[in-house]
């Protein structure tokens, strides 16, 4: 009995730490965008990206996956409007086989949406993205800056630490200065929502200064598979509890045939005979 509770308790601890609820937490990086990007196979869960010239700009994308909603609209941080841009950022251009319209492409010279309010440190751009599961995602937000000494990208999750970068700092040049976060983001609960900003926190000598984002992608990690595991030591279990209960036990043979085990024994006994 001894034995078999504690192999009972194994598997139990086993199921536990395969399906056991997680704490929410995010990690990242950045670096400066360096495309063609594939969204589709980014942004398998949802992808969209900003690129207009009007002024004012509604903040919804100017493309996005069909069918999908988890990526929200832009909207403006430190008042102001937001307004599209006729100078593209660099080193940013996207691909795509499941778009709203159009359907397929590339698209290059992308722009961006930023706030209307210039050359102010605290404006910015801000996007919201839902996590339908407790999954863990891989997300990448692209965005850009233009005569900024500091852009603080900051994201935000309930029950995690945030994830703040100040990599970013743009000359007054163009095309402006590209940037990518790549974030693997884990909420605890179903239907949280990653809060993201960009802002310009510390702004440049030059003219027009401002920050701007210009796509998204969101695409969950798959899991390591846990239902192997949890056989293999259901199967050794078992086995071990066999072996306790039956100690000695002649192996026994499936094709008719006898075990060696059971030839050896023969054997033994006809030499002594």
């Amino acid at each position: 009995m001894l034995l078999q509770s504690r192999i009972a308790g194994v598997l139990v601890a086993a199921l536990l730490a395969c399906s056991g609820a997680r704490a929410a937490v995010i990690s990242g990086a950045s670096a400066t965008a360096s495309g063609p990007y594939d969204l589709s196979a980014l942004g398998s869960d949802d992808w969209a990206y900003w690129s207009t010239t009007a002024n004012p700009t509604s903040g919804s994308p100017t493309n996005e996956m069909s069918s999908s909603t988890l990526i929200g609209s832009l909207t403006a941080i430190g008042g102001g409007n937001l307004r599209g841009s006729s100078t593209p950022v660099g080193d940013i251009s996207f691909a795509f086989n499941n778009g709203t319209a159009p359907v397929s492409g590339p698209v290059s010279g992308i722009s961006g949406v930023f706030n209307s309010i210039t050359n102010t440190s605290g404006t910015g751009v801000a996007l919201a993205i839902t996590l339908p599961t407790t999954d863990t995602y891989e997300v990448r937000i692209w965005g850009a800056g233009y005569s900024v000494d500091v852009g603080t990208f900051t994201a935000s999750l309930p029950g995690a630490t945030d994830f703040v970068d100040t990599s970013l700092s743009a000359p007054q040049s163009t095309p402006k200065q590209s940037i990518l976060y790549t974030l693997t983001v884990t909420p605890d609960t179903a239907n949280d929502v990653l809060s993201l900003s960009l802002v310009n926190t510390t702004d440049g000598a030059g003219n027009a200064g401002h920050v701007l984002l210009a796509g998204a992608a969101i695409q969950a990690v798959p899991e390591p598979a846990t239902l192997p595991l949890l056989l293999v030591l259901t199967a050794t279990g078992v086995t071990l509890v066999r072996k306790r209960r039956h100690p000695g036990r002649e192996p026994i043979s499936t094709s008719g045939r006898p075990t060696v085990s059971s030839v050896a024994a023969v054997s033994v006994r006809g030499a002594a005979d």
